[in-house]
């Protein structure tokens, strides 16, 4: 069996998946609920209409004027959803930054969401998943050379970056209900396996507002779209969303890259391969999808999403692989990779961590018009602030 170089351990301490806290209990009952139909027509559904009055009247304050948002001189990109977790936020920050990073001083703000800080923080060296999120260390790793910064009171946090920094533009993480803000332009994410005009309202469905309340976006994206998705379904989507004149869908599905030793060890293959999967993600089918593809033999081992990692897990990880083959590997996305690091990860099963990156390919030729709309829009909000600044 596959214990070469592991101490077999315990079993596992840390909790299977199931639900990810927000700050809406609705969120949980969405993630745990009931597949008893009877129960969820007489109990989540009456809840999901008291629930999205609520929003509605939220939303409808804002709409009239009583409810202020609050414009900054500063350029920001929203990227949200109205859908709970996992629509593909970070994949599409990701590839903002390397877009915009050679042209404007990039900075990402998140609120750092099961952070152990609080406040405004920005990363430096000493930055890592438990001051800064599991998402935002991540950005922090990838581009270190970006300015990453988390704060609950997303104003605040823009007006301190922005601070003696004239071509600042601030990528904003998970701003779509985020009205006290206006934001200059802003990306809704649409998940391709959950379109949001077949889904209902918390917690009955997955909605955290209407579906007709994307009215508010510039730009709609329609995420994790098939490969063999065809220009038919594309019209079919964007006839059921019915965009408004000012609005622009695209479509972009992902791209995994070949496994990566998150310490030292050499590279590996995928097809015909023992993999374990350990995840602490909002959706890791989709990962799961992408390795059975890829040919890989796969084991899961699932968490909550931002679970933090401990050593009993790292236990049964060993465990795990002590049961499959010689040459079997733990597979894990760079966002669970930020927490791993963290451990004192035993040296046998260190050599065996392999981690993927996810990129997003945009579909159907709109990779060229979309990058226009966001360096156009910026470089108008630039030469806009500078010219209310009289330089």
């Amino acid at each position: 069996m596959g214990c070469a170089g592991l101490t077999c351990g315990t079993a596992c301490s840390g909790k299977p998946i199931g639900m990810r806290t927000l700050s809406i209990n609705f969120y949980e009952q969405a993630m745990k609920r009931t597949d008893n139909k009877i129960v969820r027509i007489i109990i989540y559904y009456p809840l999901s209409l008291m629930y999205g009055g609520v929003v509605a009247l939220r939303n409808k304050l804002y709409d009239l004027g009583v409810c202020k948002s609050e414009k900054v001189s500063v350029p920001t990109i929203g990227i949200g959803n109205i859908t709970v977790g996992g629509t593909g936020k970070t994949p599409h920050a990701e590839y903002l930054i390397r877009l915009l990073g050679a042209t404007a001083g990039v900075c990402y703000l998140s609120r750092g969401y099961k952070r152990k800080s609080s406040g405004f923080v920005v990363a430096d060296s000493r930055a890592d998943a438990r001051t800064l999120g599991d998402e935002a260390y991540q950005i922090h790793c990838k581009f270190p050379e970006i300015t990453v910064a988390v704060d609950e009171n997303r104003l605040h946090g823009i007006k301190e970056l922005s601070r003696d920094r004239d071509d600042a533009v601030v990528i904003l993480d998970d701003v779509y209900q985020h009205r006290r803000l206006h934001v200059g332009l802003n990306i809704l994410l649409v998940d391709n396996n959950r379109l949001i005009y077949r889904d209902s309202m918390l917690p009955y469905g997955e909605l955290r507002e209407s579906f007709r309340n994307t009215d508010r976006a510039d730009i709609i994206i329609i995420t994790k779209c098939p490969e063999n998705m065809l220009p038919v379904d594309c019209l079919s989507v964007r006839k059921q969303i019915a965009p408004f004149p000012y609005q622009k869908i695209y479509f972009t599905q992902y791209e995994y890259s070949d496994p990566r030793p998150l310490y030292s060890a050499p590279a590996v293959g995928l097809a015909g391969r023992h993999v374990l999967m350990l995840t602490a993600i909002a959706r890791p089918d989709d990962l799961y999808s992408h390795l059975n593809r890829a040919g890989a033999v796969v084991e899961r081992m699932t968490y909550d999403d931002h679970y933090s990692f401990t050593l009993s897990d790292m236990k049964e990880v060993e465990r795990r692989l002590c049961a499959m083959s010689e040459d079997s590997i733990v597979i894990i996305t760079d966002k669970d990779r930020a927490k791993i690091i963290l451990l004192d990860v035993p040296k046998g099963l260190r050599r065996r961590i392999y981690s993927v990156g996810i990129e997003v390919r945009f579909m159907f030729d709109g990779q060229a018009d979309f990058d226009r709309r966001v360096t156009g829009y910026v470089a108008k909000a630039i030469a806009e602030r500078a010219k209310a600044d009289g330089r």
